[in-house]
């Protein structure tokens, strides 16, 4: 006799940025382990492509995950991950009075989608350029550095947000151009100019919650937020 299989229930969330409702599963110990052993690689592109590979699995391929956007990913993630895990995990902290690490406990279901501004953003940088940007879509993270510097995550960002770039009259599309030309363009920026795109890309939709506690050692009441997908799971 076959040793028999164990169905799991179905849920239904909303993709944050476009509003669609899809169906989903829990993601099994099968899955499980592929996911852990991606963040133990520490390898960004790594990491990605085993959640794009759980999301495909647990939604039955109704999620293209490599054309979402990498909120939604981030999103869809974390529902999946409390259905399967749990709805609460602990994230380690550094008390900022002590600098003694805290084990936070984290209430995961009380995360909220994050808000999506539907309105073009555009950002003048000079008196002939004008940049418009879009949000980076999964395929792009898949296309950048491993992660394993900071400075190359910041360029990455910028870069995959990147949509239209208006000079004088024209139109130039980012998606006609290479990637090294792009980032020439981007590092032929001024400090100014650099930090004020970058704020922009900055604002990027996110999950993201206001924790407090009380630090183990010294008593000190710390508040911080916690945003992107990393911080929920460090």
């Amino acid at each position: 006799m076959a040793l028999p299989k164990v169905t799991a229930p179905r849920h239904v969330l909303t993709v944050p940025s476009t509003g669609e409702e899809i169906s989903y599963r829990p993601y099994l110990v099968k899955e499980e382990k592929v996911l852990m052993m991606a963040m133990e690689s520490n390898n960004q592109q790594q990491i990605v492509r085993a959640i794009v590979d759980t999301i495909k699995s647990c939604t039955e391929d109704r999620v293209d995950a490599n054309n979402i956007t990498t909120f939604d990913l981030e999103y869809i993630f974390l529902q999946l991950r409390t259905k399967s895990v749990g709805e609460a995990t602990t994230v380690r902290m550094k008390c900022s009075e002590c600098e003694e690490m805290n084990d936070v406990k984290v209430d995961l279901a009380s995360i909220e989608a994050p808000v999506v501004n539907k309105e073009k953003r555009i950002v003048k940088i000079s008196d002939d350029i004008s940049i418009q940007l879009k949000y980076p879509m999964v395929r792009d993270a898949m296309n950048g550095s491993t992660g394993e510097s900071v400075t190359e995550s910041v360029f990455d960002a910028i870069m995959f947000s990147l949509d239209k770039i208006f000079y004088n009259e024209e139109i130039l599309e980012a998606k006609d151009h290479s990637k090294q030309e792009l980032m020439e363009f981007i590092e032929s920026m001024n400090s100014e100019q650099f930090e004020k795109l970058g704020q922009e890309v900055g604002k990027l939709p996110a999950l993201s919650k206001t924790v407090e506690y009380d630090c183990v050692k010294c008593s000190h009441h710390n508040e911080k937020e916690l945003k992107g997908l990393s911080n929920f799971f460090s």
